[in-house]
């Protein structure tokens, strides 16, 4: 998983930012400051009118950034979309021989969007049985969608999960031979599916993690419920984890996380 200082808006200078190239693997995106645009929000220049030794002590602002590959033989561009927000802090420091306040923006990095979509984590390494093309686009939508809607992409990583079935060569429907939808072909839900899932291959700990990232990923369509970016993105470690669990072998980090998963459930009621 990329830099989790990204993940969580705790970048405070848009230069600091730096990822592998997904084009051509080999380079790194660095931001070329010619394709840098930034300008103040209207409701920042008419709400945000307090000075300080002339100095705005909030401002707003949105940006524009391109990152351009260091390969020379690549050249790909990243535009990054978000904003800006300052905070004026007044600092000590020394000014001829005497004790001064120096005032000193402070900024905090909001990312909105990334085009094309950047994988926030590796997912061309693994070896998907069937449904590759439809995992990775699942993925692929969830990264895009992270930065604008973390309900939103809740939801998505709980469908990851209905895609991770069907690549497992999980029924999606059966026909009940009893009860009110006897003969009548009936869809299994998730929960359904996944029992099916442990049944197939039986692991206590696999089925209790993806459960609740099954109930976690619930959340985005519950009225009044809402999912931080920090839940968010543990839900996406975890996912990672459990793709590694499938397809690779990372049992032991999978227990804890559901560890994690459990706390953030705490005192929170879903089906």
């Amino acid at each position: 998983m990329i830099e989790k200082d990204i993940l969580l808006d705790n970048l405070s200078k848009i230069e600091h930012l730096t990822f592998r190239c997904e084009c051509c693997k080999k380079g790194v995106k660095l931001l070329d400051q010619s394709k840098y645009f930034e300008s103040e929000s209207e409701f920042s220049r008419s709400e945000f009118t307090e000075e300080v030794n002339g100095f705005k002590t909030k401002i707003h602002r949105r940006f524009s950034a391109g990152f351009i590959c260091s390969n020379p033989e690549c050249g790909d561009i990243s535009i990054f979309v978000g904003d800006k927000n300052s905070v004026l802090k007044l600092e000590e420091g020394i000014c001829q021989g005497k004790v001064t306040q120096f005032p000193v923006h402070h900024d905090k990095i909001t990312i909105y969007d990334i085009i094309p979509t950047l994988n926030l984590f590796d997912i061309k390494s693994y070896s998907f049985k069937a449904e590759a093309s439809a995992l990775e686009g699942e993925l692929e939508e969830a990264f895009s969608i992270f930065w604008r809607n973390a309900d939103c992409c809740g939801m998505k990583i709980r469908s990851v999960l209905e895609v991770v079935m069907d690549d497992n060569g999980i029924d999606k429907t059966h026909i009940p031979m009893s009860g009110k939808n006897k003969g009548k072909v009936t869809t299994y839900n998730l929960y359904e599916r996944i029992e099916l899932f442990h049944d197939k291959y039986p692991n206590e700990d696999l089925k209790a993690v993806l459960n609740n990232l099954r109930k976690l990923g619930n959340i985005g369509s519950h009225p009044r419920e809402n999912l931080t970016r920090e839940k968010l993105v543990f839900m996406l470690e975890t996912l990672e984890c459990i793709l590694n669990q499938l397809y690779t072998d990372n049992r032991k980090k999978l227990v804890e996380l559901d560890k994690k998963l459990i706390e953030f459930m705490t005192n929170t009621q879903f089906n």
